[in-house]
């Protein structure tokens, strides 16, 4: 009996639900619809955070994981079939009317597809559930290797090429050496096998050594190809382990090696080095972690023998240039046209390249001098390379060098060279303070002139190949290793120098050997403590030293009557030596990276230039400073810690020119003569200073400053007026303001003539603005290049034109316009503009303000013709990109755009433009409800979704 009861209750189970089902789906028809709709706006919200996420990796310039991307695309197809289905007309056949009876076979069908819809969208939300949607993607920083090449592809150097890949190829060959003599073209020719071997290898990665080698620096450059990011590894210990784990999980790994100059400890700087074991037949095996992983070793030296001790198999020598192939690259940097030159110049110019004995730097070298020079300096070039050279080959090419030294025929220009000489790699910065210390601009009274002198040699120095122009930012200059020998070796024989970097001096030298010096560098060295020096000559004294214990001895400088530069960087003083005082002659004094206590002695250095405290530690400068009567550029960039600066010091350097305190002091008093209370500075005490052209300055609270400002003499500024603001800045210019006013300062005529020089200017908090222009500026800021607007509730427009002159262009220069958070804002500009308002406007990026509706008129966008960009993000009121203001036909033109950036801002987008504009290049990046738009870009050939891609 219990047996035919369990059956009879199975048979209910299976018969009684799934009528029940079937009949729930008639039944509950509407809340199945409803949930449907819930579950789908859920979903899409998931995708609205999913895509946010995957916004932000892809401007990091990660990786998008694939099942990221397939995820989103199944999350659009079902949003268009869910919203199919609610768009049903059949769903109107599903209720009761006075004319008809509800379709139950409608009504169960569209119930029943609700219900499985809502379950699949529940299995992708879960699906969409992701801890990561990125991967941060190695930098292939071998591609742009090429650019740095800069030489043909000769016959020779092909050849030579083809035979390295052949090697690398060899299962029996880990280890290939590339040797020939300084400057004939080693590093170019590996940086083209590091090109080509990409399509062999999985990793290709290239360090360059150098003769002083840096462990940091290589660990940097091998871990950036690497795409490795070292973030807890504060020591090179701990970065080699990371590098050496790094290397071990690559299994087809190029290793290129270039200048090396003797051994290295290769566990120190983290690369699994093969091991030698010779055996009778002095074969040389590999180590079996490297065979596994088929881990191959390219090195470049000048000298063969280093190349063996390192173990190499396999060596290769770069030879110079054919005859053809040095006049084909000579005749190209010296800008020679064969078909329409003089013969006799061209005959001269054949034989000077001929001299040149076919090395790639001295040709370019000698080839950049001659450039556009007369056929008389030309011959003189002739001679001078003909001239008897030093036994040796390498004495030869010195002397080939030298020649472009001495066509340079001025002295700033020569010093100059000779200082980075002995340098090799110095910031800009420090090599004017250098300058100015030395008097090179002697009959130049102003330092902002000089800077410009200064400025304008360098780059006299870099076209005429002497210093490399490797650097788009100029903060530093950087010499070739080769050009670096001559120009020490000229030092060495004219200026008597002595020059030591990365080495270890266990005692100081004989005082035959300096007493004589004009210069002496020991940069990076280690060095013990120093007692008087006897050097009367010496105009110049560096320590750079990686020893932090080093001690100076009070009478050090006794013997250094004429010192004129004097920097002693990463040191820690409690006390500056007192002979410091004796310096009579100093213009330069630089402290930078220290660690430092009392320094009053510098207030007796009265004729004292140039004062740089940059990024050291120092809590309060002495009273003493106001001594420096004749001081004209001080530095105190990145003194975090300096927290006093004691009252009417700064007002008293009158021949101030240049004063830098970026990330440094910001504790400036409110301005008060009567009150005895305020000890530190104020930023009054800059009005006092006439000569005043080029200020860094952070001013946390606009009570701060004065009631006038005579900052409109400034020529560089970076001025931070609250405390929202950082340092950084993404443009190269040299005049910047960030303004964040809670009170209507900048109403104020002194803020406003600043403001007629602004290159870059950031607005946050602009207390009673409604606008840009005309409430900042009554000239239309002529000089303005990128605008930033950010974390603004009060203005509506940024420029009303009904309050400004008519004639007047507003924002003629503008490049680059940044909208972001500005709540309020409803539109552009109010009113019609002249012509060349806007005229070289580039890149336009809005996000995040609600409340504008449109945003660009069709009379302010006819006259774009620069525009390169639109980035539109979270403007969810937007309706139009370019509205018509004209009611007048024709073509609107963006010939130049090619980027047009559109997200989560669609949801009340009716059409994008009114007028028809064309692009030659139109790269799209549309998000969201794009189905919506395909009318708006009827002018376009092709509109792609969810991807960028360039028309």
């Amino acid at each position: 009996m219990e047996c035919l009861t369990m059956v009879g209750e199975k048979i209910l189970e299976y018969t009684l639900d799934p009528m029940a089902r079937q009949v729930g789906y008639l039944i509950f028809y509407n809340s199945n619809v409803k949930e449907l709709k819930e579950k789908a706006e859920t979903l899409q919200h998931a995708r609205e955070s999913v895509q946010q996420r995957v916004d932000a990796a892809y401007r990091n310039g990660d990786e998008i994981y694939n099942g990221v991307r397939t995820w989103l695309e199944k999350v659009d197809e079902m949003a268009i079939k869910v919203e199919g289905h609610i768009q049903d007309d059949h769903h109107k056949k599903t209720g009761c009317s006075s004319r008809s009876f509800p379709n139950l076979w409608v009504r169960h069908q569209l119930s029943r597809m609700s219900k499985k819809m809502v379950q699949k969208i529940e299995i992708l939300k879960n699906e969409g559930q992701f801890e990561h949607v990125s991967y941060q993607k190695a930098p292939n920083l071998i591609e742009n290797l090429s650019s740095a090449v800069g030489v043909e592809d000769f016959g020779s150097r092909v050849e030579t090429l083809e035979a390295i890949m052949e090697a690398l190829r060899d299962p029996n060959v880990n280890n290939i050496g590339v040797h020939g003599m300084g400057g004939v073209g080693k590093s170019m020719l590996v940086k083209q096998v590091a090109q080509k071997a990409q399509q062999e290898f999985d990793v290709v990665v290239m360090a360059t050594i150098t003769q002083n080698p840096e462990v940091e620096k290589i660990q940097g450059q091998i871990a950036d190809m690497l795409g490795l990011h070292f973030s807890n590894e504060q020591s090179s210990i701990g970065r080699a382990g990371r590098l050496h784990e790094r290397l071990k999980k690559e299994k087809n790994v190029l290793l290129i090696l270039d200048d090396l100059w003797g051994e290295l400890n290769w566990g120190e700087i983290g690369i699994p080095f093969p091991e030698e074991h010779t055996d009778n037949n002095k074969k040389i095996s590999i180590s079996s972690e490297i065979q596994q992983r088929s881990c191959k070793f390219l090195m470049t030296s000048r000298n063969r023998g280093v190349l063996s001790k390192l173990n190499s198999q396999k060596y290769f020598m770069v030879r110079p240039l054919s005859n053809i192939e040095a006049w084909k690259l000579f005749k190209k940097k010296a800008m020679l046209d064969e078909s329409i030159g003089n013969a006799e110049l061209l005959s001269i110019a054949h034989k000077v390249a001929k001299e040149c004995g076919g090395l790639p730097l001295a040709l370019v070298t000698i080839a950049s001098s001659l450039k556009n020079k007369e056929k008389s300096e030309w011959k003189v070039v002739l001679q001078e390379l003909r001239d008897p050279a030093p036994t040796g080959i390498q004495n030869a090419i010195y002397k080939r060098i030298e020649v472009s030294y001495q066509n340079l025929k001025d002295d700033i220009l020569q010093s100059l060279f000779l200082l980075c000489g002995m340098f090799g790699h110095v910031l800009t910065s420090d090599l004017f303070k250098y300058s100015v210390g030395l008097n090179l601009f002697k009959h130049i009274p102003k330092i902002e002139y000089a800077r410009n002198k200064f400025d304008s040699c360098i780059h006299k120095l870099k076209d005429s190949c002497l210093l490399l122009d490797e650097d788009s930012s100029n903060k530093h200059c950087k010499i070739h290793d080769v050009v670096r020998d001559v120009a020490l070796r000229i030092a060495l024989q004219h200026q008597q120098c002595f020059v030591k970097i990365n080495e270890l001096l266990e005692e100081w030298p004989e005082e035959e050997q300096t007493k004589n010096c004009k210069t002496i560098i020991l940069q990076f060295c280690y060095l013990d403590d120093l007692e008087r020096l006897c050097c009367p000559n010496l105009t110049f004294f560096l320590i750079n030293t990686r020893n932090p214990s080093l001690k100076l001895s009070d009478n050090l400088f006794e013997g250094m009557p004429r010192l004129k530069v004097l920097d002693l960087t990463r040191m820690k003083f409690e006390s500056l030596p007192s002979s410091i005082s004796l310096l009579s002659n100093l213009r330069t004094l630089c402290l930078d990276i220290c660690s430092l206590g009392k320094i009053e002695v510098i207030g007796e250095l009265k004729h004292l230039k140039v004062l740089s405290l940059s990024k050291s530690d120092i809590k309060q400068l002495p009273q003493e400073l106001g001594q420096l009567t004749q001081l004209q550029l001080l530095d105190l960039t990145g003194c975090s810690q300096l927290k006093l600066i004691p009252r009417n010091i700064l007002s008293s350097l009158k021949k101030l020119e240049k004063l830098y305190m970026q990330d440094s002091f910001a504790n400036w008093d409110v301005n008060d003569p009567m009150d005895q209370q305020q000890i530190n500075a104020s930023v009054s005490e800059l009005d006092n200073l006439p000569l005043l052209t080029t200020l860094e300055v952070h001013i946390p609270d606009e009570r701060m400053l004065p009631k006038v400002l005579t900052f409109e003499r400034l020529q560089k500024y970076k001025i931070l007026i609250g405390n929202v603001w950082d340092w950084s800045s993404e443009t190269e210019t040299s005049r910047i303001l960030k303004l964040w006013l809670s009170t209507n300062i900048h109403l104020r005529d002194d803020i406003k003539r600043l403001l007629d020089t602004v290159e870059e200017l950031h607005i946050g908090k602009l207390e009673g603005a409604m606008n840009v222009l005309p409430a900042l500026n009554n000239e239309g800021l002529p000089q303005l290049q990128h605008l930033y607007v950010t974390d603004n509730d009060e203005i509506q427009c940024v420029i009303n034109s009904l309050e400004v002159i008519q004639s007047i262009d507003l924002f003629p220069n503008l490049q680059s316009m940044v909208l972001l958070n500005v709540m309020n804002l409803e539109k552009l500009c109010s009113g019609s503009l002249t012509g060349e308002s806007f005229s070289k406007l580039k890149i336009i990026k809005v996000k995040n303000c609600i409340n504008l509706r449109s945003l660009l008129p069709a009379s302010i966008a006819r006259s774009l013709p620069h525009l390169v960009e639109i980035e539109l993000e979270e403007c969810f009121r937007m309706e139009r990109v370019v509205y018509d203001d004209e009611k007048a036909a024709g073509i609107l033109q963006f010939p130049k755009l090619c980027s047009l950036t559109i997200r989560s801002i669609l949801y009340y987008l009716d059409s994008i433009v009114e007028a028809m504009f064309l692009a030659h290049r139109m790269h799209f990046f549309v998000r969201r409800y794009a189905n919506k738009l395909y009318s708006s870009f009827k002018y376009f050939n092709t509109l792609i979704f969810e991807t960028r891609f360039l028309i």
